[in-house]
């Protein structure tokens, strides 16, 4: 099982209305981006970082560590071709996670490769703690949805890079949007495994997020 590790860095952040995108606002005197990537870096069993980013936002990141760096697409899917297209060919699996994902736990990667290696693809999660309902396109309520059958999606996700690959081709032939990375895994039909993830792995997206940020960064330390 070899792996690298694609991190999504490449969104304008528009809902956040900041000077910068979102994932490089500052977070404890790092860039988001830079924090969402940092605990890769002490997993042993990722060989390669590839950054998907644009040409003037790299400069956003430490070079402590050898990053390889793609240039972000239209849409999710797009960018991550652009990154698989960076990969060595030794790479059996790829990590995907989005750039303003800051606290994502070392024990939370390892959690999920280990999944990943016994299934097409897996992803971390969390069980939803709201009353959910399907509405109309005139926003009234149409049905109440099993809280029990629905999970948030988290990143990272992890697949096979063949399985991966596989399903952006289909994507493209079928012009469909994904929009999440183990979606072009089910797209062919592959399984995909749940890992429960953690409340604290949250995605920076609003000014209320980035002000919840601020207050887990304070709290951890």
């Amino acid at each position: 099982m070899y792996i690298a590790l694609i991190l999504l860095s490449g969104g304008k952040g528009l809902r956040m209305k900041a000077p910068v995108p979102k994932q490089y606002l500052p977070l404890g005197g790092k860039p988001i981006a830079q924090r969402s990537l940092d605990p890769f870096f002490h997993v042993s069993e990722i060989s390669e970082y590839i950054v998907v980013a644009r040409e003037e936002d790299r400069r956003h990141f430490s070079k402590s560590v050898p990053l390889i760096f793609a240039s972000p697409g239209t849409r999710r899917q797009d960018s991550l071709k652009n990154g698989l297209q960076k990969v060595s060919k030794k790479i059996t699996h790829v990590l995907v996670h989005d750039g303003a994902r800051p606290f994502v736990s070392k024990q939370a990667i390892e959690a999920l490769i280990r999944a990943g290696k016994n299934a097409d693809g897996a992803t971390l999660a969390l069980r939803t703690k709201y009353t959910l309902r399907q509405v109309t396109a005139n926003l009234t309520t149409k049905k109440l949805v099993e809280r029990a059958d629905v999970w948030e999606m988290q990143t990272p996700q992890i697949g096979k890079l063949s399985l991966l690959e596989k399903g952006l081709l289909l994507a493209e032939k079928t012009e469909q949007t994904v929009t999440d990375d183990v979606g072009l895994i089910e797209l062919i039909g592959g399984k995909v495994q749940i890992v429960e993830g953690e409340e604290r792995n949250l995605k920076v997206t609003t000014p209320f997020d980035y002000a919840l940020a601020q207050s887990i960064y304070e709290k951890a330390l």
